[in-house]
């Protein structure tokens, strides 16, 4: 129900929201669901600018603020996992998100390094699963536990030969980029000599007049 959205400039003064981020703590996921580390929502942690942010996405598309949201925002930072930018192990795992209406980013670094954006696919049957194992070795990854290069390697080649990459979006300070629930995306790369610092987002629910599509 909502469409591919980009909009460069989100923020009026994204260096304020920088500056915010930057005194924040991050934590990474125990479970290893994700990459790198993220803070406690935004709902938690400053409640008024959490509000302001959700108005601001919104009105991406509506123009009320007659508007009730469940949405979960927060901080996440990301450091290269090797050397090589363009090593496997600094690759994302395409993805979708579950149980959202949509969800998204606003790209953060005021200088990133190239292909450390974000990319949509399209999976090649129609459909697309991953296995019990090559989920695994992602967590196991992503938790910072030994996992062998070639078993790591093993399990991505074989998740991703079951998609094609169909839009590149380019990571650009203070562009946000949102699509919805259905979207098969992912990291291009974590990038080499910075840390890829993100502000994800994803709405629960949304209460309101129309989404986009209906409207249309």
């Amino acid at each position: 129900m909502y469409p591919i959205t980009i909009v460069d400039d989100f923020f009026p003064n994204p260096d304020k929201i920088l500056e915010y981020c930057k005194t924040l703590e991050f934590q990474p996921d125990p479970r290893g669901q994700w990459p790198g580390k993220r803070t406690q929502t935004l709902e938690v942690l400053n409640p008024d600018l959490n509000n302001y942010i959700c108005q601001r996405i919104l009105r991406s598309w509506y123009h009320t603020y007659q508007m009730n949201w469940g949405a979960a925002l927060n901080f996440q930072m990301v450091e290269p996992f090797h050397d090589d930018q363009y090593h496997i192990q600094n690759h994302g795992w395409v993805h979708v998100d579950d149980d959202v209406k949509f969800g998204g980013i606003i790209y953060l670094n005021k200088y990133p390094e190239p292909d450390t954006g974000t990319s949509i696919y399209e999976e090649h049957n129609g459909y697309a699963w991953c296995q019990p194992k090559d989920n695994d070795a992602q967590c196991k990854f992503y938790r910072g536990e030994p996992i062998k290069d070639e078993e790591y390697k093993e399990s991505y080649d074989r998740f991703h030969s079951q998609y094609t990459e169909t839009v590149r979006v380019s990571n650009v300070y203070n562009r946000m980029f949102c699509f919805n629930n259905q979207t098969p995306h992912g990291m291009q790369t974590f990038g080499k000599n910075q840390t890829r610092l993100t502000l994800a987002f994803f709405f629960h629910e949304v209460m309101g007049p129309n989404p986009p599509y209906h409207r249309c």
